[in-house]
């Protein structure tokens, strides 16, 4: 469980961290 949890954790920070740099790179275009 505490595996699956941290793997989830770890899945949206690298997420927002795509839909961050996705949105930098939209702006600077």
């Amino acid at each position: 469980m505490i595996v699956r949890l941290d793997d989830s954790a770890l899945r949206t920070e690298l997420n927002t961290s795509l839909v961050s740099v996705e949105a930098a790179a939209a702006q600077l275009g």
